[in-house]
């Protein structure tokens, strides 16, 4: 139900653990060209990852899972396939939180499209530009500092001598060759997605700081370091127009120039080797989940347990003897433990995917051996809705369930004309229905006809047997009676 919940936890794992390497391992290494590609890969990976579902028996057989929860007694072997009731109070947080979710995408969203509108509009009111090649130089006049983005260098040249100018455009044009616009608009659709996590906002600071790396370096290629070092202490700007853009003198002046100093030694060379086998184990770890394993369909009982599993049923008989273990099948295993939820001291110790079978389980389930069942289960004695604290009701609701019998009815007997009968019954404390007559009815004096309709509303009313939630008295589940309308309709 709340699966993508587990989707932004696994995320948010794989891109923390990435972020951790990065920072204990490559970040002051000068492999800057490999970090630019492992950051890009981890916003990836942190994207990817969570959705790939390996079955893990394609590692490893025979994974048998255990889960401590309540399961019916012996006594009940009807195989349902209904689904679980909603929690409301869960279902409104949930929706909260989707909401909120949404508001905030939306919002970042706006962000990004004003910041590509500004850079737009100064593009095309940029009167003052020159031609640099591969990309246009447009002079601002001091207005802004001077920055690139995509194929456009922004200039200030104001108060700034030739060989100034000179490295300012060295470094931008680095960024423009080396097409860094593209990685920052890759990590700005990654934060409308994971606009909530902290650690995307690392991410992105991370890249940015390396694309400064990767542009000093191939500057300083042309250009005395020294030099360069002056030009860049000389130009550090305060105020931006745009997180989207690479300003030359912005972005960690002290770390850039510790990392123009370092020059490539044995680290730098092996260090980037290290990543493959820590993502290999990240890998495995997210994407491979436990699968358990298939066994042939058979019938409830003691006997009757698989070939498959005959061992591990003979284990828990073994380890526990105080208990008493049973074989079942089922196709909805969580509705199986909702149910259970009205019974104590009924346990599943086991459950497997039936072989062949879509959505289909077969549970080993155990109860103490020297407890009687309760005897509410045999109890005869019936309470009125008025009397009960829990009032029985069916697991999809009462339209769904009034839709079910008359479609029912209606596949029954034909009438010639609209009828409704009513009909009273019992939901008994396991759920079951039972005592199903029709209300206030002589059934010695009834005609053919009668009897067929009033077989064919008994038949409706029957079909939803274990459609219904039990009905409690003080937590103790008790038979109670109901009454419901059978309605059958004429056929055009």
């Amino acid at each position: 139900m709340i699966n993508w919940i587990n989707y932004i936890v696994e995320s948010s794992l794989v891109l923390g653990l990435l972020l951790l390497f990065y920072r204990a391992v490559l970040s002051k290494e000068k492999c800057i060209s490999y970090n630019r590609y492992y950051l890009l890969f981890t916003g990836g990976a942190s994207i990817i990852i969570p959705l790939i579902d390996l079955p893990f028996s394609l590692f490893q057989k025979s994974i048998v899972q255990f889960e401590p929860i309540y399961e019916l007694p012996a006594i009940i072997s009807q195989v349902t396939t209904f689904s679980e009731p909603q929690n409301n109070s869960l279902d409104s947080l949930l929706s909260f939180l989707v909401f909120i979710y949404i508001i905030g995408a939306v919002v970042a969203t706006y962000f990004l499209i004003v910041k590509i509108s500004k850079l737009i509009g100064l593009i095309q009111s940029s009167t003052n530009t020159m031609d640099g090649g591969n990309f246009k130089i447009i002079l601002t006049n001091g207005r802004m500092p001077s920055f690139s983005f995509h194929k456009y260098l922004f200039l200030n040249q104001i108060n700034k001598t030739e060989e100034e100018l000179k490295t300012i455009i060295s470094h931008e044009k680095a960024h423009i060759s080396q097409k860094h616009s593209i990685d920052i608009i890759l990590m700005e659709v990654y934060k409308i997605v994971f606009w909530f996590s902290p650690l995307t906002y690392q991410l992105v600071k991370n890249m940015r700081l390396n694309h400064e790396y990767l542009a000093d370096q191939a500057a300083t290629e042309h250009i005395d370091k020294k030099t360069y070092i002056n030009t860049l202490l000389n130009n550090i700007y305060a105020n931006t127009i745009s997180g989207m853009v690479h300003y030359f003198g912005m972005h960690s002046t002290e770390k850039r120039i510790r990392m123009m100093q370092k020059s490539i030694n044995w680290n730098a060379l092996y260090k980037p080797y290290f990543s493959i086998p820590f993502f290999s184990i990240l890998f495995f770890t997210f994407s491979c989940h436990f699968e358990p394993i298939e066994v042939l369909p058979t019938t409830i009982g003691n006997e009757t347990t698989p070939e498959a599993i005959k061992g591990v049923m003979s284990n828990f008989r073994l380890e526990n003897p105080s208990r008493t273990y049973f074989f079942k099948f089922t196709s909805d295993y969580e509705l199986e433990k909702i149910r259970a939820s009205d019974f104590g001291n009924y346990t599943i110790d086991f459950v497997a995917q039936l072989k062949g079978y879509e959505n289909s389980y077969g549970i080993i389930y155990s109860f103490d051996k020297h407890r009687t069942l309760p005897k509410e289960i045999f109890s005869n004695k019936l309470y009125s809705l008025q009397e009960v604290t829990q009032i029985p009701t069916p697991w999809k609701g009462y339209e769904e369930l009034l839709n079910k019998i008359d479609l029912n009815a209606s596949q029954y007997v034909s009438v010639s004309e609209d009828k409704t009968i009513w009909v009273k019954f019992v939901i008994t404390t396991i759920g079951q229905i039972t005592f199903t007559n029709i209300t206030g009815t002589n059934y010695s004096q009834m005609t053919n006809e009668e009897a067929e309709l009033y077989g064919a509303a008994i038949k409706a009313i029957n079909a939803t047997n274990s459609d219904w939630r039990v009905g409690k008295i003080n937590n103790t589940t008790v038979n109670v009676e109901l009454e419901l309308p059978v309605r059958f309709y004429k056929q055009n």
